[in-house]
Order: structure tokens, then sequence, then C-alpha cells
């Protein structure tokens, strides 16, 4: 749909907040400049739908891989579980001409008004289940930390991937080499040792 194309380039070049419903729809080519706020309601829906459209594909791509770990019994290998996040995403962004989705879902996170709508749709059923995988292979790590660690590889997954589809950050890296440094890099952070101290240690106690 065109507004939703529109809502995306818009708000991945200009900052979610300083776009405005009658801008988007200006820009789809919409008569009523308050089409878009008649079609989606507010800009929490039409950020809901954004994600949506695309996430729906690079769900399907992740559903597969995580039902062919499931076959090959691999659903608590690491560094799958990483290619499973980064591998769709990119595919989805970097191997698509004028994407701008990557950039959109990086400034949502980091945006405090409008992540909510944007994680809500993107942690669908599929997004769920890695995380569960993820989540049981690392039972080493302590809840909080282990939480802390995937919710970090998620974003810097994402803003990474945001900065190569605006071309920047490449060092001239051929993309195969680019996502394979990611996935390194990530698993890494996931698997480093934890050297969380005793919360019940004070600073007067560490020596």
């Amino acid at each position: 749909m065109a507004i939703v194309a529109a809502a995306e380039y818009l708000m991945a070049r200009e900052g979610i907040a300083a776009v405005s419903m009658r801008d988007i729809a200006v820009l789809a080519g919409q008569r009523n400049s308050s089409a878009a706020q008649y079609h989606f309601g507010s800009k929490a829906g039409l950020i809901e739908a954004i994600v949506d459209s695309r996430m729906g594909p690079i769900n399907e791509r992740r559903g597969r891989i995580l039902d062919q770990l499931e076959v090959e019994g691999r659903s608590s290998d690491v560094t799958a579980l990483v290619e499973a996040l980064v591998e769709p995403l990119a595919e989805a962004t970097l191997e698509r001409r004028g994407s701008h989705y990557a950039r959109f879902l990086a400034l949502s996170y980091t945006d405090p008004q409008w992540s909510a709508p944007a994680r809500r749709s993107q942690h669908g059923q599929t997004f769920e289940r890695w995380l569960r995988c993820l989540e049981g292979s690392l039972p080493g790590l302590p809840e909080d930390i282990r939480r802390l660690r995937i919710d970090r590889a998620v974003s810097t997954v994402v803003a990474q991937i945001a900065r190569w589809e605006a071309g920047r950050g490449t060092r001239g890296l051929s993309r195969p080499s680019l996502i394979a440094d990611l996935i390194a890099t990530t698993v890494a952070g996931l698997l480093a040792p934890s050297s969380l101290r005793d919360r019940t240690t004070t600073p007067d106690q560490i020596t």
C-alpha cells in the first residue's frame, strides 16, 4: 500500500516523531490529506502496519530456519540461532533495492514514544519461538544477564543492518563478509563469561 511505503520512507529518513500523518498522505499521493489517519487510525496503527507488512516474509523465513534446526536437533545451537536472527532481516533489507525498513526499525527501537507498537508487531509467535530457543541455549547465565544480552544482541543487529542499508560502515567489505562478522561478534557477546558480582557484595567488600 502506498501509504505504508511512504510512511516507512519518511520515518526512516526524518525520524518517527518528526513525521506527521499529513506528510505521509501527501507523499503517498493521496488527495485527502487525512487518508493515513482514516485508514490506520493513528500513527501507532500505521507503525504496526509497516512492521506487519515487512515482518511477514522475514518471520516466514525465520520459521523455516527454526523448523530445519529442530529437525537436525540443533535448536540449542547459538550460532545457528543468531544466523536465524540476522540472515532473514539482512535478506529483506540489504538485498531489497530502496529498502528503508531496517532504518525505520532501528529508529523505532530507540524512540521511547513509538517503540512499543513496533516491538508489539515485530515480536510475534515466530520471534517468541526464536527467543525461547536462544534463552534455552544459554543456561549458564543468570536470567537477568541472559535477557540483557539477548535484548542487546537484537538491538545491535538491527542497528548495524540499518547502517549498512544506508550505505554506511561497510569499510569496503563484501556483504557476506559483513554478515558473517556480525554473526560471529553477536555470538561472542552472547557466550562471553559472566563477570556479574554477587549482588549482596557492597563496594566496601570488593578488594
